[in-house]
């Protein structure tokens, strides 16, 4: 039903105007779009939702590409970003003309003043679309989550003993968490700690506890871009300690296995089941 709906739509709007740029249409608002994939969502984005869009675009012959959350605090705005926003639902990809003003405004934490008199064509896809109940409730579930772990008994006696052995070998001094993650701050970062929903942009690596690397995004030249709370997209003792760390900062973290890879371990079998493990974190950028 969806899809016919938008293909009248898409008909309608091309034949009352037609687009400086072969195989767009525009919206009653002068905005230049084309339609790239229908999600499956099929609610409006009202004020006061929260949606994560994932956004990309060509700048300096290279891929500027981020994944955000943004409250939608008002809809009746000239801004472009917001125009193409009130055209999708939760799963569309679009490919859109933008205001590069409104990009640099909207969008992104380091502006960039060449953006402001130029037409950014944009890729936006909408990964997710909350009313503000929903989201708050998500909060609620992810932080429960985070704290309620559980531990087997006779495994936690063990990797206690090895993770104070591990502990005792090293300079830095560690504190620990209620929830038993210990964490040694190596470089200083500023500005505020990250908060639930925050994008944020990691280079981590793990260790096994006699110092096998088993990860790596610098080994792999790419950075880890996620939101926070969303998907379980790490492991709980790297989500937990992220809201210890601010922009540029630096962490390791010594985790369980009740905050890690659990009684599985990994997949290359790299880390075994229940053991603990160490990550060096750096926290890059966060919006």
């Amino acid at each position: 039903m969806r899809i016919a709906l938008v293909f009248i739509l898409s008909l309608l709007l091309w034949s009352c105007k037609e687009s400086p740029y072969p195989g767009y249409s525009i919206s009653d608002q002068g905005l230049n779009y084309k339609l790239i994939s229908l999600g499956d969502g099929d609610r409006r984005i009202e004020k006061g939702d929260y949606v994560t869009l994932l956004y990309s675009f060509n700048f300096s012959d290279s891929l500027y590409q981020r994944r955000q959350l943004l409250k939608i605090h008002h809809l009746k705005s000239e801004n472009t970003v917001l125009q193409a926003l009130k055209l999708m639902r939760q799963g569309d990809s679009l490919s859109v003309y933008l205001s590069g003003k409104d990009v640099n405004t909207f969008l992104l934490q380091n502006k960039k003043p060449e953006l402001s008199n130029q037409i950014v064509l944009s890729s936006l896809k909408l990964e997710n679309h909350q009313r503000n109940d929903e989201f708050v409730q998500s909060k609620k579930e992810f932080f429960n989550w985070l704290v309620n772990n559980k531990i087997e008994d006779a495994n936690t006696i063990k990797e206690q003993s090895l993770i104070d052995e591990y502990i005792k070998s090293q300079q830095e001094e560690y504190a620990i968490t209620p929830t038993g993650l210990y964490y040694s701050e190596v470089k200083e970062g500023y500005g505020d700690p990250v908060q639930y929903g925050e994008a944020v942009i990691l280079h981590f690596e793990g260790y096994t506890l006699d110092g096998k690397k088993f990860d790596s995004t610098k080994e792999r030249k790419a950075w880890f871009d996620f939101i926070v709370g969303q998907d379980d997209q790490v492991i709980k003792g790297i989500e937990e300690g992220l809201f210890l760390m601010n922009k540029k900062s630096k962490y390791r973290f010594v985790i369980p296995s009740y905050m890690a890879y659990k009684e599985k371990g990994t997949i290359n079998g790299m880390v075994k089941p229940f053991s603990p493990v160490v990550y060096d974190v750096e926290l890059v950028d966060k919006r």
